[in-house]
């Protein structure tokens, strides 16, 4: 999952793959929960997605914040950053 994704199917293919490591828990959805106005075209946003990890079938919320670059209304790209600790323990990796 890591690295950089350039391109709509890209990054597509790369968000994909979070299929394979945990999946929403039912009836929840990822929620962004704050956007801090950033230094230029620089947004941040928080938020938390609701959890169950495919190997280990525990139930988490993962939270995370965005970092989009805006411009003329577009997001020209972002970077996604959580807590790799947490992930690792809730998929159940040793």
């Amino acid at each position: 999952m890591s690295g950089v994704h350039v391109g709509k199917a890209a990054v597509q293919a790369a968000m994909a793959t979070f299929g394979s490591v945990f999946r929403y828990a039912p009836g929840e959805a990822p929620a962004l929960e704050s956007i801090v106005g950033g230094n230029g075209p620089e947004v941040v946003g928080f938020g938390s997605s609701p959890a169950i990890s495919v190997a280990t079938g525990r139930a988490a919320t993962i939270y995370w914040a965005h970092r989009w670059r805006v411009e003329d209304g577009l997001i020209m790209s972002f970077v996604d950053y959580f807590d790799t600790a947490q992930i690792h323990e809730f998929c159940g990796a040793e």
